[in-house]
């Protein structure tokens, strides 16, 4: 194993770290914990030949422009631009994901190949790190499964029920041999965490405000951007285009419905976890 390899891995050690900090009131002077240990993580990243400059831009504009889109400042033109700014920016993620400049990703190998790709585990930290209230009591935990319980268990139940009628799925349990923690990270970090913090954390989040004053407006923004994590997966074909967009669906209304990313992020994770553990699918 090289030193370039153990520099990656630690990174991304430190980018788990950083995730379980975001829900901790530790602070290093003015700053939440878990922005100096990203901020680590990130110069590891550097050296590891994982982040380059135009890697460097991206997180840099992201950060900009996400400060200004926050109602803040006494010019509203200023916060809606940055505000749409960045919702293309974070959308269009989704498209370029395997080829936006100056990220390269980690392979890793084990039963499945796992392929890091830090671009959108650092943008999905970044902005679950500074949009998010995160969770913090017991009753902030049953406030939000009170409304959404039933979606959590019956959703999965219906949407693989229809991904066995149709055979798009198929039941064939399986379990990884190895590195099953590693892998089991990589899941929560990279599939539920960044996708659910960019998609329904950001880009749900401000679309239903925007579309708040219209009859349906909710729905309205619940399927624009199940639509758009849907299409993030182009590359796989139309079938898991299709499926990826029922699945968002299911997570956008439970983000709607408790407004805890936590919820979105839990629902996303069991799918995953389903899908690879439980099913094999035809695309």
């Amino acid at each position: 194993m090289s030193i370039w390899l153990i520099f990656g891995l630690f990174a991304y050690s430190l980018l788990f770290t950083s995730l379980i900090s975001i829900w901790s009131d530790i602070t290093i002077k003015i700053f939440p914990i878990w922005q100096p240990i990203i901020a680590i993580a990130v110069f590891f990243l550097i050296l590891s030949g994982q982040i380059e400059f135009l890697g460097l831009v991206w997180l840099t504009l992201v950060i900009i422009f996400f400060l200004g889109s926050t109602e803040v400042y006494e010019f509203r033109g200023f916060t809606i631009f940055c505000r749409v700014v960045l919702l293309a920016l974070l959308a269009g993620l989704g498209f370029v994901n395997n080829f936006l400049p100056g990220f390269n990703p980690l392979i890793f190998l084990s039963d499945y190949n796992l392929i890091i790709h830090f671009n959108i585990i650092l943008t999905g930290l970044i902005i679950l790190g500074l949009n998010t209230k995160p969770i913090k009591t017991i009753k902030e935990i049953k406030q939000a499964l009170k409304s959404t319980w039933f979606l959590l268990i019956l959703g999965p139940v219906v949407i693989f029920s229809i991904g066995l009628f149709t055979k798009t799925l198929f039941w064939k349990p399986s379990i990884p041999n190895e590195n099953l923690i590693f892998w089991l990270m990589v899941q929560i970090l990279f599939l539920s965490v960044a996708q659910e913090a960019v998609f329904r954390g950001y880009i749900q989040k401000y679309l239903t405000e925007s579309f708040k004053p219209w009859i349906g407006g909710t729905t309205i923004a619940i399927s624009i951007s199940a639509c758009l994590f849907g299409l993030s997966f182009y590359q796989q074909g139309s079938e898991i285009v299709a499926f990826a967009t029922i699945c968002a669906v299911l997570y956008g209304y439970i983000y709607a419905l408790s407004e805890r990313i936590e919820l979105a992020i839990l629902s996303n994770f069991i799918m995953n976890i389903a899908i690879i553990f439980l099913f094999q699918s035809s695309f």
